[in-house]
């Protein structure tokens, strides 16, 4: 059971540590909540796919799965659905940014995931956490694939993602993925060059 006492001392504790944190960092900090149990956490992955690399932001292993969360560290409103290449955050009237479909951005990640640890993807969760500058306008509904959020009801949200799951994996197996993960988690500058270069290809 969810102990709400608990989620509001530490979410105070938490906000004194929040002002100038990057999103990845956040959610780092809100998954080391005591209430999720067993778990493993990463950050900056950089998974080979293909002849390049993908970078997921943040990994949870957990006994009921694996979860991969992409940070979206925008304000303004939030457009897009499933279907769309490109989604739009409009700043006001006069200002707006495109920004890559961030479901199938994580696809990706998962895939190549899936690939690197051979582990099935059903068994590997996506999650997009969204900033609280930002007002999701029209997004697509939460699927059995797929949980999109907002940083302050992302910690409820996973726990109970958590919670209707059954435990998968043993926590040896837990820490098995975390030390096959760990070497493409503290890559080499020129990795990350590479990884650079390659979006920027891509983008022509």
């Amino acid at each position: 059971m969810f102990d709400y006492d608990i989620f509001e001392y530490f979410m105070k504790d938490f906000e004194k540590q929040l002002k100038g944190i990057a999103g990845e960092s956040i959610i780092q900090l809100l998954l080391n909540s005591p209430q999720l149990g067993y778990r493993k956490i990463l950050k900056n992955i950089y998974v080979p796919y293909g002849n390049q690399t993908t970078e997921i932001d943040v990994v949870m292993i957990h006994e009921t799965g694996i979860y991969v969360i992409e940070s979206k560290n925008y304000s303004g409103w939030i457009f897009g659905n499933e279907n769309q290449k490109q989604w739009t955050q409009m700043l006001n009237s006069y200002t707006k940014k495109r920004f890559y479909n961030p479901v199938w951005q994580n696809r990706t990640h998962i895939r190549a995931l899936s690939n690197y640890t051979n582990i099935d993807k059903s068994k590997i969760k996506s999650y997009i956490v969204f900033s609280d500058r930002c007002e999701l306008k029209a997004v697509p509904p939460n699927t059995s694939e797929c949980i999109i959020t907002k940083i302050d009801l992302f910690l409820y949200a996973i726990y109970n993602d958590i919670n209707n799951r059954k435990k998968i994996f043993t926590v040896e197996e837990v820490n098995q993925i975390e030390e096959k993960l760990k070497p493409i988690t503290n890559v080499s500058q020129e990795v990350k060059n590479k990884h650079i270069q390659d979006i920027e290809k891509n983008k022509k």
